[in-house]
């Protein structure tokens, strides 16, 4: 396994990293579990056995130019272009409901506030995320402090009504990246909050944007109904999974490493 493969688990738990730092002998065990479940899409689902079919930013919208801010560049968090490619999903609706399943810091909410008319974000309640992990406890929700316009919600999506909220947009599924749980978010997205036109965006089925998360693309698949899986894509260049309502050329054969884009990226930093 890559290192980027490796290290992608820091994402879905820092146990596992934890794991391999105070007994080395737990790489094998990770890095199988992998396998088992790249095996497994292969078996469920021969067609992605290579992954998702790819599209490209510029096939979302005319011209890819997008402003991040405020952004921590600091581990756990999305990706800039992972952010852009929201916002620019957020644009194909006039007023755009915007659901999302782990908030974290804050930064993808808050970056799409221009471009939404309602929010609704769903966590852990704070006494479990302080409890699962005190040492990330106090980030959580940073960026939305003092900041208005936004539902924040707070259970385990694996028990959460989601009957209760009203259809959405655009939806972002970021929490429990273990396949279970995808799976389950998932099938709690379609069955609830989705209309004919809506999107949905699963973070992190890619891993520093080309290496794929098995277990995650598992996920996805398996809590998605079978006759939307020719519409889930990976957007190129960003670590996301995509479901669009709508008809859209993917390509199947591509080189991950040969660049087919250029991106320019301008870093300004202001103290807090």
């Amino acid at each position: 396994m890559s290192l980027s493969n490796l290290l992608k688990y820091a994402k879905g738990g820092l146990k596992a990293l934890l794991m391999i730092i105070r007994q080395p002998k737990n790489l094998y065990y990770i890095t199988h579990q992998e396998q088992v479940y790249q095996n497994r899409v292969a078996k469920k689902y021969p067609q992605f056995i290579k992954g998702l079919p790819q599209i490209k930013l510029s096939d979302l919208t005319d011209q890819v130019s997008e402003k991040i801010q405020p952004y921590s560049l600091l581990g756990g968090t999305s990706e800039p272009i992972d952010i852009a490619l929201l916002k620019i999903l957020a644009r194909r609706f006039p007023k755009c409901s915007y659901f999302e399943i782990g908030t974290w810091r804050g930064e993808s909410i808050v970056n799409l506030m221009d471009v939404t008319s309602n929010r609704y974000t769903l966590n852990l309640p704070p006494d479990d995320m302080k409890e699962s992990n005190p040492d990330t406890y106090s980030a959580h929700n940073h960026y939305l402090e003092d900041i208005e316009g936004v539902t924040q919600l707070f259970g385990n999506s694996l028990h959460f009504d989601f009957s209760t909220l009203p259809e959405m947009d655009l939806i972002f599924i970021d929490g429990d990246h273990h396949q279970e749980v995808v799976a389950s978010d998932s099938r709690s997205v379609f069955n609830h909050l989705t209309h004919e036109n809506s999107i949905i965006v699963w973070h992190d089925y890619a891993s520093h944007y080309s290496s794929i998360w098995w277990e995650v693309l598992e996920g996805i698949l398996d809590g998605t109904p079978s006759k939307y899986h020719d519409h889930i894509y990976h957007v190129r260049n960003t670590n996301c999974a995509v479901y669009l309502p709508f008809e859209i050329t993917a390509n199947s054969d591509y080189n991950q490493w040969l660049p087919e884009e250029s991106f320019e990226i301008h870093i300004k930093m202001t103290e807090l």
